[in-house]
Formats: C-alpha cells, sequence, structure tokens
C-alpha cells in the first residue's frame, strides 16, 4: 500500500512539473532502465525466488543459489554498467530524443551494480518467505525514492525527474542492507562463494525467460510511444503514458502479491491437480477483487484524474474503458505467466513474450489510423486476451494443468 502510495505521488509530481509531453519521456526512461536494469542484473532474480524456495530445508544448496546468482549479478552489472555510462550521449539521443540528458545515462551506468544488488536481495528475502522483512524493504525503499524523486524534481524540473528515475533504487540499496544486516544468511561467506556450474544452468532457462519479457515488453512500448509522438502527437502519447501508469500503480498491489506469494508457492507445487486447485482458488479471489477494483477506477475518473495529474491529462478519459477492460484479461495473463515461470516452461514463456510483443505493436499500426488514441487501448484489450488463450493451451499442452 505504501509502494501504492507513494506511486500515487510520484505521479502527481511529475504530470504537474513536466505535463503530458514530459510525461512521455519518463514513461520512455522507465522502459529503458527496466530494459537495462534486467540485462544488467543477469535476469536471474526469479530463478532465484524459485530455488531458494525450492531448497527450503538444503542450506547448502541455498548458498550455492546465492553465491553464483551475486557472481553472475556482479559480472553483467559492472558490464553493462561501464557500457551505459560510455554511451550515454547517444543513448540519451535515441531513447530521449536530445543528448541534453546524458548525465542521466551516465549516473545510471555507474550505480548500476547497487541497483542490481537491491534486485538480488529482495529475490532472496521473498524466496525464503521472510515476508516482514520483504514488505519493510519494500516501504523504506519507497520512502527513500519518493523523498530523492521529489527532492530533484522540484529542483531541476525534468532533467530532475529523469535523475531520480534512474539512481533511486540504488539509493534503495541502503534502506535493504539495514534491513537485512541481522538476517543469518546476509554475511559474506554465504553470498559470495564458488560459481556452481549446475546452478548456472538451472539459472538461465530464467534468464531466457526474463530477459525476453524485460526486453520485449519495454522496447514494444517504446516503439509504441514513439510512434503516437509521430503520428497523433507528443503529448497524446504523454495521455496514453498517463493511463498505462495508472494502470502500473492499481496493478501493483495484485502483481505484488503475485510476486510474493504465487511464484514461490507455484514453485512448490508438482501435481497438476494442486497446481489446478491453487489457480483456480487464486482466480477465484483475484478475479472479483480486479474486477472490483477496475469498475471503482472507471467511475471515479472524474474525481482521480484532476487530483493525481492535472486538467491537461483529461483527455485520458476517452481510452480508459478499454485501458481497463484490458487489464483484467492483463491480469489473468500474469497468473498464468507465474505459473509458466514457476515452472520453467522457456520455451511457451519466451514464445508467447515474443510473439505478443509483435502483435501488441502490429495491432497498434492497425488500430490507431481507424480509431485514433481509442486503437492503442483497443489493441491492449485484444492482444492480452489471445495472451491469455495461448498461455492456457500452452500448459494444458505442457501438462502442468
Amino acid at each position: 500500500m505504501v509502494k501504492t502510495i507513494a506511486a500515487l505521488v510520484l505521479n502527481k509530481v511529475f504530470a504537474v512539473t513536466v505535463g503530458p509531453a514530459g510525461y512521455a519521456l519518463i514513461g520512455q526512461l522507465q522502459n529503458t532502465v527496466s530494459i537495462i536494469t534486467n540485462v544488467g542484473s543477469g535476469a536471474i532474480n526469479n530463478g532465484v525466488v524459485k530455488y531458494t524456495a525450492e531448497y527450503s530445508s538444503l542450506e547448502s544448496s541455498q548458498i550455492a543459489v546465492w553465491q553464483t546468482a551475486t557472481r553472475i549479478s556482479a559480472i553483467c552489472s559492472i558490464a553493462v554498467g561501464c557500457a551505459i555510462a560510455l554511451l550515454a550521449l547517444p543513448l540519451s539521443r535515441l531513447f530521449l530524443g536530445a543528448e541534453d540528458y546524458a548525465l542521466t545515462f551516465v549516473l545510471f551506468g555507474l550505480l548500476l551494480p547497487a541497483f542490481v544488488l537491491n534486485a538480488l536481495l529482495l529475490a532472496i528475502l521473498n524466496g525464503r518467505k521472510e515476508i516482514a522483512r520483504f514488505v519493510a524493504t519494500n516501504i523504506a525503499g519507497s520512502l527513500v525514492t519518493l523523498a530523492l524523486t521529489i527532492g530533484l524534481t522540484q529542483w531541476n524540473g525534468l532533467r530532475g525527474a529523469l535523475i531520480a528515475l534512474s539512481i533511486n533504487q540504488s539509493v534503495a540499496l541502503v534502506a535493504t542492507l539495514i534491513i537485512c544486516w541481522r538476517t543469518a544468511w546476509f554475511t559474506l561467506p554465504k553470498l559470495w562463494g564458488p560459481f556452481n556450474r549446475e546452478i548456472a544452468r538451472k539459472l538461465a532457462h530464467f534468464a531466457v525467460m526474463l530477459i525476453t519479457s524485460a526486453v520485449a515488453a519495454p522496447i514494444t512500448q517504446i516503439l509504441i510511444r514513439s510512434y503516437l509522438a509521430s503520428v497523433v502527437g507528443l503529448e497524446q502519447a504523454g495521455l496514453w503514458q498517463a493511463a498505462w501508469k495508472i494502470s502500473d500503480i492499481y496493478l501493483m498491489l495484485l502483481t505484488t502479491t503475485l510476486a510474493t506469494y504465487f511464484l514461490p508457492r507455484f514453485a512448490e507445487l508438482t501435481s497438476p491437480e494442486t497446481i489446478r486447485r491453487e489457480l483456480l482458488h487464486a482466480a477465484s479471489i483475484l478475479a472479483p477483487a480486479l474486477a472490483f477494483g477496475l469498475t471503482a477506477v472507471y467511475l471515479t475518473r472524474g474525481w482521480w484524474i484532476p487530483l493525481l495529474f492535472s486538467a491537461s491529462f483529461d483527455g485520458m478519459r476517452e481510452v480508459l474503458p478499454l485501458q481497463l477492460l484490458g487489464d483484467f484479461f492483463k491480469m489473468a495473463g500474469w497468473l498464468l505467466g507465474y505459473l509458466v515461470l514457476s515452472k520453467a516452461l522457456s520455451r511457451l514463456f519466451v514464445g508467447a513474450e515474443i510473439l505478443f510483443s509483435v502483435s501488441f505493436y502490429c495491432l497498434t499500426l492497425a488500430f490507431v489510423p481507424l480509431f485514433g488514441l481509442k486503437g492503442v487501448v483497443l489493441a491492449h484489450t485484444v492482444n492480452y486476451i489471445g495472451y491469455c488463450v495461448a498461455l492456457w493451451v500452452g500448459l494444458k499442452q505442457a501438462r502442468a494443468l
């Protein structure tokens, strides 16, 4: 809840300070940071969650997972971080349209190892089911990043906001270290040790899946945002980004539940019958809650749009109905996706991510000329319906259900 409130406050700060056009650039950077961070971590954190949970009664195996994951993360984050810092000018021009924001990429590259270590420690907490510490770490990190982002945005407008977004999770590492400090597992010998080839091979399955997801979806959003800016204008692209962002914020409550509970829970289950029972139980809880929440968001749109954004974002009302409908199927797809992840069904996961990222972009190209800005949210809805169907069929064929 604190994380959601912090996101809402930042949303308001960005909306008032930079407007729809600046909001579109913030979306571009957020997607870029997501891509680079996952590549820089070796994209193994979901694997760390799975195998930490799976080896809950085998401490030596858990330690082998952590040691191998730490080495992979260190090598990848240092290599990628150096490359980002050295290529700051062209990256700024490519993703943000000007070289004026190069400092953002320099700082991000230099602090990437801290960013990655923070994510790894959170994955270990999650896999060990230390929920109280996991929640406390997320709350503390949210408060730290909230203060940092508000301060830098007020200090230097759009540039300050972009810098804050590029470094905030690195700064949040301080809070994570303080909370983890007194745990029995948080020692250098348990986190840094021999490289285990077998563990690395297992983590590689998750690396392929997560890199696909971490790259395909953000790149698709970047391409769509650029397309909208060129066809209907940067202001309209900012309105779509605002609708997408508000979806991210309210879905955060449910995605946190999925990542915290269902990924390790699905990893523990081996029988298709028990998995099916757990999945139906989850759906019976999440579907009504999501339907109620989405309806409430739609009915109160006249109140929260000016509250959370500003009058210049009023045009997003037009795209909300289809965006919310698409979000329902998006959440259903994510629930199935976590089951796919937990069973390391890499071919199914990678194939679905690539196929439906491409189809989202293609549907946008087809629908926007016909329906304007509404076309992109129609594409969103149609795409996630297809995604749900594809994962369900794939899980059935893999005999995971």
